[in-house]
């Protein structure tokens, strides 16, 4: 996921239980914790974090939170949205 800058959200899984295509799943609260490294923007700033989630599943979720969909919004802390490059389609659970 990155910024229009060229900076990269990174957010750390709390949790591996659910996954898509192999990968882990993030749901909006991770989300809300991630960090944006790289963003080159000089004003208002750089892009450093994730200021709103709107979008996420109300039906699929992961510690009883909704997951990040591929048209979930995420905006920066400076209002700019973040885009989602990869979204996976084959989701597998484990207890």
């Amino acid at each position: 996921m990155t910024c229009p800058h060229a900076g990269t959200l990174t957010v750390t899984p709390t949790s591996s239980d659910l996954k898509a295509s192999n990968n882990v799943v993030i749901n909006k609260t991770e989300t809300l914790s991630g960090v944006i490294a790289g963003c080159t923007n000089t004003s208002p700033g750089p892009c450093v974090s994730v200021a709103s989630v709107s979008g996420e599943s109300t039906k699929l979720t992961k510690t009883g939170v909704g997951v990040i969909l591929g048209n979930s919004t995420i905006q920066t802390n400076t209002g700019f949205p973040i885009t989602i490059v990869e979204t996976q389609t084959v989701l597998q659970a484990t207890s």
